[in-house]
């Protein structure tokens, strides 16, 4: 058994900061007037943030206690206070720092290299800032994407796709630098109709020019022509040939000096001779999602998409495979009995064990379904009667049984569950607050079980590509469901966070068996791997071992359109003990540089077929490998 006392360590080192106790560096923050002098230490650098020891040891003795200085006047002292108690003690106050101040900190420890705090902070900015983000769209979106942070850039993203008039109408939609708006306006999936995105390009390009008239009419051929200078890039990727007649000649024939004569002649013949051929380039419709409801939103229909091919991932609105038809509203055409099969549908998604949500997600969306029922509700749940939540507890009744109660924390507890307490049984509400204080005291409600919630902490891997796994190690046919799942997988190595050296992997690997690796290589959709049975072992180095059950493989993702399964030929090849790190065959699929994150594959030698089509070395992005084992609960 290790007794931890991370705490107790965290606070040495933050004293030793404060003291500066034998420090052999002086670092040097800001500029006059607002400059400060912080003590360090290498031998923490060195650990801690790599980036400022590279620092430490290309600076200078400055005097005659072999004392080094660094320099650092482009950072601010609020900001470097963080940062470096970060790096000694592990801990980060946000408390009462501004907003900015936060994101210049993300910021800073991306430069310096700091891939957990980075990371973090981008969860951080999201979860506690989210209107701050959306005001200042333009700066933090085309930031996101010039330094790589990938989080941001899924939230963003999230946004275009979904929301895409928050971005368009945010205050400072206006300074969003050309590139970015044209990484926009070219996306398919860009939940807008074309005249409106020929609106806010025209408002972006004439906001560039302060000097262009108010009236267009007053407008000069030079002023057409500065407009069209400040859209270049984005002309190209308007659907002009979706436009209807009418904003044809309301929205672009006033503009017309900034196409090509050729293409607005085409533009009118399109629409006015729609038989008569055109040479120019018809770009496809953007894929914008109908949906006509007054209860779901676009992200809620996604969801039940992907619930109803039973995905674990959601679907996105550009590879969505359904049309969501509207045959019955309530408040349209009736509350007669029919509208119960509504309901009837709900419960029967809810009460499934293997429903991929926790449980308070649950709980969210039937609150929100059974008050969608029932508009004269108010809004504001301080101002609800006795009569509001009985009107709530009947349009749900069927659902609450299904709940699985005593799976909430505590805090969901209190501020789910509590707030509507008047819609659940007195006893039931009784036995979920003293099985959640008093866990030993004995209750009379039935306890449901949890659900059968797959969790696999991978970057890499979907819960869809384990599933396909765990089927190969038992050599199914038929892929693995959610609910009998036999094995657990422990992630025991992560490059970008434990390194990628020949010594992390023997430290952390050794003598591990079955053992899966999985790889992302670097800038595309590409993600190899392989299993391992009997594990790699460096007391028999540079020596190949027999097995009969290991395989390497391509998973099907992103634009890589199969799996490609190559299991052993030559079982006496199959495992290689390897000085720089996991080896499949010797040369079919193998770590091949220390530290450098390449990895190699070579012909096939141990291994029915190849995995990649290119043979050679190549660059990854990370890799992870984890140890599987069997559950016990199957």
């Amino acid at each position: 058994m290790t007794l931890n006392f991370y705490e107790n360590l965290s606070n040495d080192y933050v004293k030793l900061l404060e003291n500066g106790n034998e420090h052999n560096i002086i670092i040097e923050v800001g500029e006059p007037p607002v400059m400060q002098i912080f003590k360090a230490h290498s031998s923490v650098l060195c650990y801690r943030c790599p980036y400022l020891y590279d620092e430490f040891k290309k600076s200078t003795i400055n005097n005659d206690d072999n004392i080094r200085i660094i320099q650092k006047p482009q950072i601010s002292v609020k900001v470097f206070n963080i940062i470096i108690k970060y790096i000694y003690g592990a801990t980060v106050n946000l408390e009462k720092v501004e907003t900015s101040i936060i994101f210049d900190l993300l910021v800073t420890a991306n430069q310096f290299q700091l891939e957990e705090l980075v990371a973090r902070l981008q969860t951080f900015l999201i979860e506690n800032h989210p209107s701050w983000l959306k005001l200042n769209f333009s700066k933090i979106y085309y930031s996101s994407f010039q330094t790589d942070f990938t989080v941001l850039q899924n939230y963003y993203n999230y946004i275009i796709e979904n929301h895409p008039n928050m971005i368009f109408e945010s205050n400072d939609f206006n300074t969003l630098p050309e590139a970015a708006l044209v990484s926009i306006i070219q996306r398919d999936d860009l939940q807008l109709e074309e005249s409106k995105v020929w609106d806010y390009v025209i408002q972006w390009g004439a906001a560039q020019n302060k000097t262009l008239p108010s009236n267009l009419d007053d407008w000069s051929e030079k002023d057409f022509q500065i407009l069209k200078n400040s859209i270049q890039q984005c002309l190209p990727h308007i659907r002009y040939f979706q436009f209807s007649n009418e904003h044809i000649m309301e929205k672009i024939y006033p503009y017309q000096q900034i196409l090509e004569k050729k293409l607005m002649t085409d533009i009118l013949k399109y629409s006015l001779i729609p038989n008569k051929s055109i040479t120019s380039i018809i770009l496809p419709p953007r894929n914008i999602l109908q949906i006509t409801s007054s209860i779901l939103t676009k992200e809620q229909v996604l969801e039940i998409a992907s619930w109803i091919d039973k995905k674990e991932i959601t679907y996105k609105i550009n590879n969505l495979p359904y049309r969501f038809e509207l045959i019955l509203r309530g408040s349209r055409d009736g509350f007669e009995k029919d509208v119960f099969w509504n309901l009837s549908a709900l419960v029967s998604i809810i009460q499934r064990d293997d429903l991929q949500l926790e449980e308070s997600k649950v709980w969210d969306y039937v609150i929100q379904w059974g008050a969608a029922q029932n508009k004269t509700l108010p809004s504001n749940l301080d101002d609800w009667s006795e009569k509001d939540f009985q009107i709530l507890k009947n349009s749900i009744q069927q659902c609450l049984p299904h709940i699985r109660y005593f799976q909430f924390s505590n805090e969901h507890i209190m501020e789910k569950i509590y707030p509507y307490q008047q819609i659940l049984e007195k006893k039931l509400m009784t036995d979920i607050l003293k099985y959640s204080l008093i866990p030993n005291k004995s209750i009379t409600s039935i306890i449901l079980p949890p659900r059968n919630i797959l969790q696999i902490t991978s970057s890499i891997l979907t819960k869809e590509q384990v599933l396909e796994i765990a089927s190969w190690i038992d050599k199914k046919e038929i892929t693995y469901k959610i609910n009998n799942l036999p094995y657990r997988f422990e992630l025991i190595l992560r490059g970008s966070r434990d390194g990628f050296e020949k010594d992390v992997f023997w430290n952390l690997c050794n003598q591990r068996t079955n053992v899966l690796v999985v790889a992302k290589v670097k800038d595309t959709d590409e993600i190899l791997g392989g299993y391992n049975p009997i594990g790699w072992n460096s007391n028999y180095m540079n020596r190949s071992f027999k097995t009969n059950d290991s395989f390497i493989f391509s998973l099907k993702n992103g634009n890589i359109e199969n799996n490609i399964l190559s299991r052993v030929r030559n079982a006496s090849n199959a495992i290689y003990n390897y000085l720089y790190g996991p080896n499949f065959g010797a040369n079919d699929f193998y770590s091949h540089e220390s530290g450098n994150q390449i990895f190699y594959i070579g012909f096939t030698q141990g291994y029915e077929k190849l995995i990649r089509k290119t043979t050679g070395e190549f660059s990854i992005d990370d890799y992870e490998i984890f140890q599987i084992s069997k559950r016990k609960n199957i």
